[in-house]
């Protein structure tokens, strides 16, 4: 049993899809795991993602796309969008600030 000064931390895996082309809907599905939604900011995913891509294998042609917006495509209990590639739906989903933290902007709830 937990004592009362431990807190539980708001731990999770997002995937990220990486959309390289609408017109030829190309995307790449990126897992993150163990991302606090808490302590992370819009600005520390960004670099985090970037990362992945660098690093990641099979990431090779994601590597000269400049990838320039983030928005939460579905959230928990949520109804899903007909578009497989990107929600067009709820324009308030953007992560604009990248000094927000993930769970201010709803990710994680």
């Amino acid at each position: 049993m937990a004592s009362s000064s431990e807190t539980v931390k708001p731990v999770g895996v997002l995937t990220i899809r990486l959309i390289k082309s609408f017109e030829y809907r190309t995307y790449r599905n990126v897992l993150l795991k163990d991302v606090d939604f808490g302590n992370t900011t819009v600005g520390d995913l960004r670099r985090r993602i970037q990362h992945e891509i660098a690093t990641g294998s099979g990431m090779k042609p994601y590597r000269t796309v400049d990838f320039d917006t983030l928005k939460i495509y579905t959230k928990a209990h949520g109804s899903k969008t007909n578009n497989l590639i990107v929600n067009l739906d709820h324009d308030e989903w953007f992560l604009t600030n990248d000094a927000d933290m993930l769970d201010f902007c709803g990710v994680g709830k």
